[in-house]
């Protein structure tokens, strides 16, 4: 029996495997229950409860259930029943549960929960729509990918820390605008992203160069872990058509 239930909801890791029609469930559960977050608490019709209940005890028996096939779906780990609450997904899950059971409480009993941890269990669960990522077959794939370009990327990501750094501290000491350097950091990240808000704003000559720099950096940052991530993904694409070809 706990065979016949991995087969039904396991999440390949290897990025090869299609969408079942549990994975489509789940992805429609998800999304309905990111529905009642389109509403302010005090605005909320009456059937949102009803939504959250259905979707926090659908979670729960996946949960349950992952957990009852954790050494089918984690073969490598020793003590896959206990490590199985570690994974990355698991957390993910028990993120995706946690601020439902709080929800539901607080709409109970008002006097167990101020407003601020209200708002706060109801932003959390925007967390959910992470779980799209265990049961997309798209996601799957892409996570792959990250995954076998972590090099590259970690070599891109320090390049631009790096280059966020010392550009802050150029700026900081050029301009006399910035009054501290988390507000010289804070404009570095926006300019090498190429967005620039334009609440802080470089007055001097120099100040100026270095902001147009930065920009023609951030041109370069920007496109280089998007050409990894996207020469992967076709590769791995190219790959699973041989692989259902052969």
């Amino acid at each position: 029996m706990r065979e016949k239930i991995y087969e039904i909801i396991k999440s390949p890791t290897d990025g090869n495997s299609e969408t079942t029609p549990y994975d489509y469930f789940m992805m429609i559960v998800i999304i309905l229950s990111l529905l009642p977050l389109t509403y302010k608490p005090e605005a909320e019709p009456y059937w949102v409860m009803y939504v959250e209940h259905i979707a926090v005890i659908i979670f729960i028996v996946d949960y349950i259930l992952r957990w009852f096939v954790a050494d089918y779906e984690y073969p490598q780990l020793k003590l896959p029943f206990l490590q199985y609450v570690y994974q990355p997904m698991a957390v993910i899950d028990l993120i995706s549960i946690l601020p439902g059971i709080l929800v539901s409480i607080t709409y109970h009993n008002p006097e167990f929960m101020t407003l601020m941890l209200l708002r706060l269990a109801r932003l959390a669960r925007v967390l959910r729509s992470f779980k799209i990522l265990e049961y997309s077959h798209s996601f799957r794939v892409l996570r792959a990918v990250i995954r076998n370009s972590v090099r590259p990327l970690k070599a891109v990501l320090a390049f631009a820390v790096s280059y966020i750094i010392i550009s802050a501290l150029v700026i900081f000491h050029i301009e006399p605008g910035f009054r501290d350097f988390f507000e010289a950091l804070y404009w570095a990240t926006v300019s090498l992203t190429t967005i620039g808000y334009g609440d802080l704003v470089p007055t001097t000559m120099l100040g100026r160069i270095v902001t147009m720099v930065s920009s023609i950096m951030g041109v370069a940052v920007i496109a280089l872990p998007s050409g990894i991530v996207t020469a992967g993904y076709m590769k791995a694409l190219e790959d699973e058509e041989k692989r259902k070809a052969g």
